[in-house]
């Protein structure tokens, strides 16, 4: 068998998943909200364990927040920064943010605020949760429930056309700032809908932020599905979504996976199951056991593993996978060896290698980068700093470094 692209690894490929894959021309909230508004409007989008939203509720509350977003900024250069949580509110907001005229810089409820707040000129929105962190840094912000009030097209300010390409969309994290353009950031959700199309569900239950990568893209999927997407806590609160409607979960780390699916006596598939895989995130070097654990006590563990530059890069898939690996790369992401010394690329192939550092490009890979990270571009791909090695089905392996 060919490989997927270049040196990427893939003498196993799922069957019924296209290997490269187009990106239509559209804003993420036309991509995600708008179509299903003019076929299905009462189609239900996002949720929380108390509320769910349809097409038509979801497309308002996003028309009216961009607007009031509009009213609200200083200048069309005023750079916004959404903190939120893994709530309703706070993906209606991301969502909202997005589709304003402006830049956007999303922060997790539980990122560096500080860092990324200073010599910046920044607006703050947010949720209930990151409410309470502003306040506590001592940070002015404007909460989301006071920009759902739908405004009058003669209010409407700032109607700057946008451009798909602009660098607009900002994921802070520790090496800078991965700017995104809405073109990157569909590739990367059509890249992910495609690896999981076999196992499309009618919900997503996500325990990251929206204002994450994966939170952000993991919604973007769902609802370019049709899903309903449901944003949860871990743990206590996961449990209850969980046991209520069955989702596809989305869980921010094998920590939180085990918290809500194992813990509370919950040790055999009969006590509490979904029928369905999870899609566990990694950052690096995992536990294979625990990766188990949530095998032998609810179902698959599909682990997850990219960066706010590049979005999903491997991933584990629902027909065959192996406990100790990180995955396959997944449609559309040229992943190749270079050196961990100096970044060079390594011209053969993975399988032949011990250890390599992983570096890639795809659609997804941000269009502007910040920081160190300007620092970590070789070419036109990005060194992730992530070492791995190749078995000789193509699976990668993530080492230590």
């Amino acid at each position: 068998m060919p490989k997927t692209i270049a040196t990427t690894p893939s003498w196993y490929w799922p069957d019924g998943v296209p290997r490269v894959l187009g990106t239509p021309p559209y804003f993420v909230e036309e991509a995600v909200v708008e179509r299903w508004l003019k076929h299905s409007p009462e189609i239900s989008l996002l949720g929380s364990i108390s509320k769910v939203l349809s097409a038509r509720e979801l497309a308002e509350q996003i028309e009216a927040i961009a607007g009031n977003l509009n009213i609200l900024a200083s200048s069309s250069d005023q750079l916004l920064a959404v903190v939120a949580g893994p709530t309703l509110d706070g993906a209606v907001l991301t969502l909202g943010a997005i589709a304003s005229s402006l830049k956007v810089l999303l922060i997790p409820s539980e990122g560096d605020i500080k860092s990324f707040s200073n010599d910046r000129d920044l607006k703050f929105v947010c949720d209930e949760i990151g409410a309470e962190i502003l306040s506590n840094l001592g940070i002015n912000a404007t909460n989301v429930n006071s920009l759902k009030d739908p405004i009058g097209q003669d209010q409407a300010k700032l109607a700057i056309s946008r451009n798909l390409n602009d660098a607009v969309i900002g994921l802070p994290f520790d090496k800078g700032v991965a700017w995104h353009s809405h073109r990157s950031v569909l590739a990367g959700a059509i890249s992910m809908q495609a690896f999981y199309s076999s196992e499309q569900e009618s919900t997503w239950a996500i325990t990251y932020s929206p204002c994450s990568w994966q939170g952000l893209v993991g919604m973007i999927t769902a609802l370019l599905n049709g899903s309903t997407c449901y944003f949860t806590p871990s743990g206590q609160a996961g449990k209850e979504l969980g046991e209520m409607i069955s989702p596809r979960w989305l869980f921010s780390s094998i920590e939180d996976a085990l918290d809500t699916w194992v813990s509370g006596g919950r040790k055999k598939k009969s006590n509490y199951t979904t029928g369905q895989s999870a899609i566990v995130g990694i950052n690096g070097v995992f536990s294979s056991d625990a990766r188990r654990d949530i095998d032998n006590s609810v179902g698959s563990a599909l682990t997850l593993l990219g960066s706010p530059v590049t979005f999903a890069m491997l991933g584990a898939h629902p027909s065959w996978y192996l406990d100790e690996a990180a995955g396959i790369a997944l449609p559309n992401m040229h992943v190749t060896p270079a050196d961990p010394d100096n970044g060079e690329p390594i011209t053969t192939l993975w399988e032949l290698i011990d250890e390599a550092m992983i570096s890639a490009w795809a659609p997804s890979l941000a269009p502007s980068l910040e920081g160190e990270a300007v620092d970590r571009l070789s070419g036109k791909r990005y060194l992730t700093g992530v070492l791995a090695a190749s078995d000789p089905n193509g699976m990668l392996y993530v080492l230590d470094d």
